[in-house]
């Protein structure tokens, strides 16, 4: 058998062998061993060969390619393959070469997990395992077997139970959503303070002391109140200013959203420029379906001055679901004129 030695040196270069001459293998061996690689090895085969022609590239391990490539003939020699004794017989047919790679597995650490086929070593083929315990990555990444310590223990079953006494606040999640049913019983209808000495205990109604109404509120609505330490529960009036206007191209009907549920009381026109004199205007309030409140309409005279209030007062139809609008609309045979609307209200939620 012919065979082409070929000395290779640490600053690594690309290797061709001709095909066309007379050999049956290649042997690649470093200058120094073991050698660090400063740059990548190629080695290529150059013309086309008859079919089953073959060929083994082999080389004397040692080679430590720190980061840099060895290919031979388009097959890739990893770290591990590279540092062993190795070859590569590459068989040539219909237009592709063939290539098997072949180690010596009496070589300590020759073999890797990548040849073994997945889910074919059985358990019984592992080293031995202390009864109870378990095997876990150390601080150097390599597994090793260690007994189950602190909170929990482990039977050789496989069983795990939680110690006595050491569960603590900051063992449980903030997220946890424990179902009340895991909590002991206490008195109906009452909540849980803190006593005075910091133990839990309950109350029908919270004081105002402790921050309570003092009252029974389960069918009240409206807004919390307080007056001289007495606490209520009951509506709020509100405010809201809405600009009118009777100018040129914008006399018509305008809407304000409500996100509450209120009843409209009362409004007040402010005059905020004079209304021309030739004749008045008048503001009509009316609801979500555009029915007009009762008593919602207001005349404002013609030449009303700056500063001039004109109100209404809402008898009827001025209550507003949440969510809903009301609409107010102006109106003026002769534009000129401007002002607000303050919207009294009441809200109880």
């Amino acid at each position: 058998m012919a065979i082409q030695q070929y000395e290779i040196p640490a600053t690594g270069q690309t290797v061709t062998f001709n095909l066309d001459a007379l050999f049956d293998g290649v042997f690649l061996y470093p200058q120094a061993s073991p050698q660090t690689m400063t740059a990548n090895l190629v080695v290529n085969f150059s013309s086309t060969p008859k079919d089953g022609r073959e060929v083994v590239v082999e080389w004397n391990g040692n080679f430590d390619l720190d980061g840099n490539d060895f290919t031979i003939n388009g097959i890739t020699v990893t770290d591990l393959m590279a540092s062993l004794d190795g070859k590569i017989v590459f068989v040539y047919g219909n237009g592709a070469w063939a290539s098997t790679y072949i180690v010596d597995l009496a070589t300590a650490n020759a073999l890797t997990g990548g040849v073994l086929k997945d889910g074919t070593v059985t358990l019984d083929k592992l080293s031995a395992l202390t009864s109870g315990q378990i095997i876990v990555g150390n601080g150097s990444n390599v597994p090793t077997a260690v007994a189950v310590t602190g909170d929990v223990t482990i039977s050789n079953a496989g069983v795990t139970a939680i110690s006595s006494g050491v569960i603590v606040n900051a063992d449980v999640n903030a997220s946890a959503a424990i179902d009340r049913s895991k909590l002991a019983n206490g008195t109906a209808s009452h909540v849980l303070i803190n006593s005075g000495a910091g133990a839990f205990s309950s109350e029908a109604t919270l004081s105002p002391v402790r921050g309570g109404l003092g009252l029974d509120a389960s069918s009240s609505t409206g807004f919390v109140k307080v007056s001289s330490g007495v606490t209520s529960i009951s509506s709020v009036y509100e405010t809201l200013i809405v600009p009118v206007s009777f100018e040129t191209g914008e006399v018509g009907t305008i809407f304000v959203d409500f996100p509450y549920a209120c009843t409209i009381l009362s409004y007040q026109f402010v005059c905020t420029k004079a209304l021309a004199g030739t004749d008045a205007g008048t503001i009509q309030f009316a609801d979500n379906s555009g029915t007009n409140m009762t008593g919602g309409l207001a005349s404002i005279p013609a030449s009303t001055a700056f500063g001039t209030r004109v109100g209404a007062t809402i008898t009827s139809g001025g209550s507003v679901a949440i969510n809903d609008d009301i609409r107010i609309t102006t109106a003026k045979t002769t534009a000129g004129g401007r002002g607000f609307v303050s919207i009294t209200y009441t809200r109880v939620g």
